[in-house]
């Protein structure tokens, strides 16, 4: 059974919010289609695409579904296909495509070769997976469908034309945008609101041309798009798998006349005379003839008796000529043009799919996390195998190495699938995600550890670094899984000291504080030159005893201590642990050296640390403890943290106001949210009633203030929540952007059918629009007053901020969460939600998450230009924090320095912000393609220029050789130009339609189930004089390495293919020491 069988959902754009009530949204849309509802005798030209929707995770395991299904789906179909040449299927999801095929004979791999080649089988989209949209960065969209293209080039020589994301919960703005510039076609859609989906019909809107980024991208991002009439099921009784009645020469006729009174009915919704018709459902065909001979039979007879009907097997390309050549010669047919997102999702009035959004969020962190992993491995993979491709005594070193860095590219891009980074799946479902991106994690940074040497090392020591420079990760994966490295700093002898290598991968310079445990407060650290640097050590405490556990948080099975699982907070710090502080000041794509040393004297004399709790354990008040640590009985009403460039005062523990560089205090009082929610699943919220704030200052266990020299903080423990809010105070911090972040480290866990947010109430006069972005962009959010707060939460991958003229103030994150405003100058955050029930949405199982869950974010609050003009940067820099690895032993005087040179960096300049190095990828171990990405991060119409490639990248202080350079599509295929542009294919007119009638009505009906008739509208608001601009075909680009500065426009992505070498320079060299 489907989701829709179970229970349905739909989601809305901005358009819709319309209906109900809120402010016009960004819609096109032409004249209204003349066309007549389709009647008996009219041509009818139907498609029938038969297709299994299988899910690489859900109810079952990735390999728990291949074993049961998948494998004897594939195996039956490609059997049924070989026994009639006018039978045709289509597949998606390469995970499980290159499972079943490793598995197969060369015979059986010469038969689907086959069968790809005479279009019998098709693939459609071809990513790894059929990806969520709300919850999957654009980055890992890219990644995804790069790393199944890369398949099926290789093995088929083939890349899908046409996209198909039929099952995601809502649809983004930036799937057009990102998937009209990977070279597809077209696109199949689903799940939209209900009200929505029923307009459509009724205007004959249900295929339109899809502008993801109307302000900046314009026709750049426009993808013909064709929404599914009734889910992507068969018509109702003709799912021969699922009990329908076979067809036989006794009822043929009956059925035959019931199926066509159903396509026509369909047909009346689109405004061409062709019909696409799924055929099939989730995991369906594993009778692949029984359900072709019965099809058959009905296809046999309409053909020979229904006047006016053609129907046949088809593939989407089969159903797209036919539809945009009937469109484009057709002078009375037009198509709209819509600019909206489709979020939220709702498959009626008192079911939003906004849950999901949030859904265990410690898989989203890992998620999230272990994708910005993959790119720094790949950019150091990248970077060491160009610097030292001469030692090609060890290809195996590069083989395994591709290998982890392919398997992590597979684990993370299985967790993409529209049931993985949801949180929506069963519980050991979960757990087996999260096994898998430790396991690439782990990988991943042993990798990393063994490359680092080979950046650093001389020349003439490169072949034994990997020996003596030995690493080991020193820090977390970010705030996803925690690092128990200690350095055990006591053992050293002398002026011997640990290694500590930090590593940037951003292409900007970057200011950053780097954190590693060590076992005493004796402690000094020293930069490349030998100065000593300015370092703060705390005191570390085990009061996290909640932190996040991938396998406890996302699987939700650690037990919790209680309702809301209360964190333990310790006055006294764990015995021989210390937390040092220094700061790493990096250039792009640099790698640096430090180095820890023992020292006679103790670092903590630099920083007081002030513990105030009504629970002191016998202690004095203003009592000092060990390590000069002062206990105070009564928490202080005030508290100031300030830094270089920021400072917040927090008022009872919370914050209150921030200040930036000198300007007058925001207010931001902070508050922790909880919603009482009986009648949640895993999919939807729904809310019981108004968000009670949760009482946390006036009962809190604790604070905790430190003061330093590098930054001041302070952790506030109550309870279910802890936070820990802190500014930099360093010297780099005042010259980098880093210096105007607050930093709020937030961990809490939901007390049962509850959720909980984070609220910031300021005196931005924002009324009722806010904005969340879908990675790719912000999008414009508009809160509907009358209807319910579950209906207006919104998806965020990055970025939630309130704005008015003047002032702004954004929380920035590195994982997906739903996101809201439910009053003026207001942005909430969706933190956790632990739900006891299910939603009946086909899980049939409770999101019980008890497991503790902690996030770091960072608060930004200023001038509207000021947070304009760096959010971006900002959010990327949260993002991409710096590798920080050290030794495994320690070294002594000019030890290290013998075989290493003490900083490396990849660029020759660093870019020109908003420019950003989204990708610098080796394709395989063997080839020499490697993939350059370089994105603008700008929202507005300014040019960032770009040097040119043969200036971009840089090693041993030359300049890297690039050739063989060739222009390439997103997901990294070769660009050939032949992707047709719809606006020179299609006739698109502008229509003017009346919102406010439809404001003041408030709807069309009642909400219904996605099969069955639903109500909506679909509005209009410009033109789209400038389409056929775009011309017959679009290339990304056509210049040399060496031609002049390149310029971004906004939020574009420039891709290239290309060879890179050391320089004639290096080489030489090279040779000159070989001659030595």
């Amino acid at each position: 059974m489907t989701r829709e069988q179970r229970g349905s959902g739909w989601r809305v754009c901005a358009a819709w919010r319309l209906l109900v009530g809120a402010a016009v949204a960004a819609w096109l849309v032409a004249a209204v289609l003349a066309s007549p509802a389709a009647a008996a005798g009219d041509e009818l030209n139907v498609f029938i695409l038969a297709h299994s929707h299988c899910d690489p995770g859900w109810l079952n395991t990735f390999e728990g579904y291949f074993q049961r299904d998948v494998n004897a789906i594939l195996s039956n179909v490609v059997t049924a296909l070989q026994q009639d040449a006018r039978r045709r299927f289509i597949w998606a999801e390469i995970s499980f495509f290159s499972r079943w095929y490793s598995r197969q004979s060369e015979e059986t791999r010469q038969t689907v070769e086959d069968l790809v080649a005479s279009g019998q089988l098709e693939f459609v989209e071809g990513g790894w997976v059929q990806a969520d949209e709300a919850d999957t960065n654009y980055v890992s969209i890219m990644n995804h469908i790069a790393e199944g293209h890369a398949y099926l080039k290789a093995h088929f020589g083939v890349r899908p034309r046409f996209a198909y994301q039929i099952d995601p919960f809502g649809h983004s703005s930036a799937t057009p945008s990102l998937f009209a510039r990977m070279g597809f076609e077209g696109l199949v859609i689903n799940r939209i609101h209900h009200a929505l989906k029923s307009s459509f019909k009724r205007s004959k809107h249900m295929e339109f041309v899809w502008r993801g980024a109307p302000e900046t991208l314009g026709p750049e991002s426009d993808l013909l798009t064709h929404v599914l009439h009734t889910h992507y099921s068969a018509p109702k009784g003709f799912d021969f798998e699922e009990h329908s009645m076979p067809i036989s020469p006794s009822n043929v006729a009956s059925r035959a006349t019931v199926l066509v009174r159903e396509l026509r009915s369909r047909s009346a919704a689109y405004a061409t005379s062709n019909l696409l018709v799924p055929f099939g459902d989730d995991f369906k065909f594993k009778r692949a003839q029984y359900q072709f001979t019965n099809m058959e039979q009905l296809i046999e007879h309409i053909n020979a008796n229904e006047e006016g009907v053609n129907i046949r097997f088809a593939t989407l390309s089969d159903y797209f000529d036919a539809m945009i050549a009937e469109a484009a010669s057709a002078q009375d047919v037009t198509l709209p043009l819509y600019e909206a997102d489709f979020f939220p999702y709702a498959d009626n009035e008192d079911s939003y799919w906004t849950g999901y959004y949030t859904t265990r969020p410690v898989l989203k962190q890992l998620a999230r996390a272990t994708e910005a992993h993959l790119r720094g491995a790949e950019i150091l993979y990248t970077l060491a195998r160009t610097r030292t491709g001469h030692l090609r005594s060890a290809p195996t070193f590069w083989s395994k190495g591709m290998a982890a860095l392919v398997d992590a590219r597979r684990q993370t891009a299985l967790v993409q699938h529209h049931d993985g980074i949801t949180g929506t799946a069963k519980q050991h479902v979960v757990a087996d995600y999260s096994t898998r991106l430790l396991a690439a994690h782990k990988g991943l940074t042993e990798l990393q550890a063994a490359l680092l040497p080979l950046l650093l090392a001389s020349q003439d020591s490169l072949a034994a670094a990997a020996e003596v420079g030995e690493l080991a990760a020193a820090a977390g994966l970010r705030d996803a899984v925690a690092s128990d490295r200690v350095l055990d700093v006591e053992a050293l002898d002398g002026n011997a000291g640990y290694v500590v290598v930090v590593s940037s991968s951003l292409a900007w310079p970057t200011s950053r504080l780097v954190k590693v445990m060590v076992t005493s407060s004796k402690v000094r650290v020293t930069d490349a030159s030998g100065e000593a640097l300015t370092i703060q050590v705390v005191p570390h405490w085990d009061d996290a005893h909640y932190a996040p556990s991938p396998h406890a948080g996302v699987g939700g099975t650690r037990p919790a201590t209680g309702a809301g699982a209360s964190e333990v907070f310790e006055t006294e710090p764990a015995p021989a642990r210390y937390a040092l502080h220094f700061e790493a000041e990096l250039g792009p794509l640099e790698s640096r050296t430090f180095k820890v040393h023992r020292d006679v004297r103790s670092a903590l004399a630099a920083t007081t640390v002030d513990v105030y709790s009504g629970a002191l354990q016998g202690k004095a008040d203003a009592e000092e403890g060990v390590d000069g640590i002062v206990y105070h009985s009564a928490i202080p009403g005030q508290l100031t943290l300030t830094g270089t460039r920021t400072s917040v005062v927090l008022e009872d523990g919370l914050v209150a106001s921030i200040a930036h560089d000198g300007e007058e205090a925001m207010e931001a009082r902070q508050a922790f949210v909880q919603y009482a929610s009986t009648r949640s699943g895993a999919y939807i919220f729904r809310a019981q009633s108004e968000g009670v704030k949760m009482s946390v200052a006036s009962e809190a266990h604790a604070v905790r203030l430190v003061r330093g020299p590098l930054f001041e903080s302070a952790k506030v423990v109550r309870g279910a929540i802890a936070f820990e809010v802190s500014v930099r105070a360093s010297v780099g911090a005042g010259e980098r952007l880093e210096g105007l972040m607050v930093e709020l480290d937030v961990s809490v866990v939901a007390a049962p059918d509850n959720e909980v947010s984070l609220r910031f109430e300021t005196a931005v006069a924002s009324g009722e629009t806010f904005y969340s972005d879908s990675g790719l962009q912000v999008m414009k959010r508009v809160r509907v007053a009358s209807k319910p707060i579950h209906t207006n939460v919104y998806p965020c991958l990055a970025t939630a901020l309130v704005r008015d003229e003047k002032r702004a103030f954004a929380v920035l994150s590195t994982q997906p969460r739903g996101v809201t405003s439910l009053a003026s100058g207001e942005i909430e955050v969706f933190l956790h939600r632990q739900l006891m029930q299910d939603d009946g949405r086909g899980l049939a199982e409770p999101p019980r998450d008890a497991a503790r869950y902690a996030s770091v974010m960072w608060l930004y609050a200023g001038s509207a230009d000021g947070v304009e003009a760096r959010r971006r940067q900002a959010a990327h820099m949260l993002e991409h924090p710096p590798l920080v690895f050290a030794s495994t032993r320690g070294f002594g005087d000019g030890e290290w320095e013998a075989v290493f040179t003490l900083a490396a960096q990849g660029m020759a300049a660093p870019l020109e912000t908003p420019a950003h190095l989204l990708t610098l990828k080796s394709m395989t171990a063997t080839a020499d393609d490697v993939l350059i990405q370089v994105s603008s991060l700008a929202e507005d119409n300014r040019q960032t220029p770009i040097p040119p490639l043969d200036k971009l990248l840089a090693l041993d202080g030359q300049p890297v050789k690039v050739s063989a350079l060739r222009p390439a599509l997103l997901a990294g295929d070769e660009d050939r130009g032949t992707r047709r542009a719809i606006g020179s294919l299609l006739h698109l007119e502008r229509d003017d339609f009346d919102v406010q009638a439809k404001l003041a009505a408030g709807g069309d009906g009642p909400g219904a189930s996605q099969n069955t008739d639903e109500a909506g509208v679909f509005i209009s608001q410009a033109a789209l004089d400038d389409l056929a601009k775009a011309g017959a075909q679009r290339r990304l680009l056509e210049v040399g390495a060496s031609e002049p500065e390149l310029k971004l426009g906004p939020l574009a992505i420039k891709s290239f293919l290309v060879h890179l070498e050391p320089s004639e320079a290096v080489v030489a060299g090279r040779q000159q020491q070989g001659d030595r």
